[in-house]
């Protein structure tokens, strides 16, 4: 483990106007190559870089190596206590992190492939597994923090078409093969499956993510995205953006025109510049990322 401490740059990239009244989305460089992913915490931002997690606590900068032989990270989130949750690979495995230390999380008998798909404030984390057979997608959920036996969801399994997350209420987030043939976002809660509101004129709908109560994914033939509010009710993104994460407040973020970007409440697109690449939004509204492959941040400043 490497110790730096850093000193962080800023710099203005674009201006633009938030829901809240006028402010500038303002660039802070982590001043390492890679991609910044998460706010576990405030003050404790974790990424991926140079094949090692990469943690920046409170201006300290330390790289821990992946576990095993793994060589790439993604992280989905974090709880409300800090930890983080995502998945390693090359060999594909399901992971917390904490206090930058990794711990698997424990398959049913006879999975491989761990796969996290999405965590809420409360600790629990939904993601799948394959195995023992060829093909064989299997539903889990890890609750209140613990990384032992998950539990495994078997009612209707066979109409998920993917998870995609899980919200502070404990509904799974996916995509439901209807029986019409049609494929619905929907949420899953007590063996039963809610689907959502489709947006005017489409007949078919995905999830992408969730945090909170909001959900966000895409509809109709050109995969337009889609926020979800906490009743369930759509609204359509601007088009040409392409939803990738979403806060607890609903402040979205995605790409656009190549660029990261941020739709604010009044359906503003304000794009973070060339080169720019996105992790998550966090839900104090800073934004992760990299900059020419640098490990970035943004936040908008009234």
């Amino acid at each position: 483990m490497r110790v730096l401490a850093l000193a962080l740059l800023a710099s203005t990239l674009t201006t633009g106007t938030a829901s809240a009244g006028e402010c500038t989305w303002t660039a802070t460089s982590l001043s390492h190559s890679g991609t910044a992913q998460v706010l576990a915490a405030p003050g404790d931002i974790l990424g991926f870089g140079d094949g090692q997690l990469l943690r920046w606590q409170n201006g300290t900068f330390t790289s821990t190596a992946l576990p095993g032989t793994a060589t790439q990270l993604h992280l989905r989130g974090a709880d409300g206590s800090g930890r983080a949750a995502g998945t390693v690979s090359s060999p594909q495995q399901a992971i917390t992190v904490r206090n930058g230390q990794f711990t698997s999380y424990t398959l049913p008998i006879g999975a491989t492939n761990g796969d996290v798909r999405g965590v809420n404030q409360r600790g629990d984390v939904a993601g799948f597994a394959t195995g023992p057979n060829a093909g064989q997608r299997r539903y889990l959920v890890w609750t209140d923090g613990s990384t032992g036996k998950p539990t495994e969801v078997l009612v209707h399994a066979d109409q998920f078409r993917t998870l995609s997350g899980i919200t502070d209420d404990r509904r799974l987030v996916l995509d439901w093969a209807t029986t019409d043939g049609h494929t619905r976002a929907a949420t899953f809660l007590g063996g039963s499956a809610t689907v959502l509101t489709l947006p005017t004129g489409t007949t078919d709908s995905w999830t992408t993510a969730a945090a909170g109560s909001w959900i966000i994914g895409t509809a109709g033939a050109d995969h337009r995205s889609v926020l979800w509010d906490a009743t369930g009710t759509p609204r359509l993104l601007p088009s040409g953006f392409d939803a990738v994460s979403v806060n607890r407040s609903g402040l979205v973020a995605g790409t656009y025109a190549g660029q990261a970007a941020v739709v604010t409440a009044d359906g503003s697109v304000h794009q973070l510049g060339s080169g720019t690449d996105l992790g998550s939004v966090a839900d104090d509204g800073t934004v992760l990322g990299s900059s020419a492959g640098v490990a970035t941040t943004w936040a908008c400043h009234a």
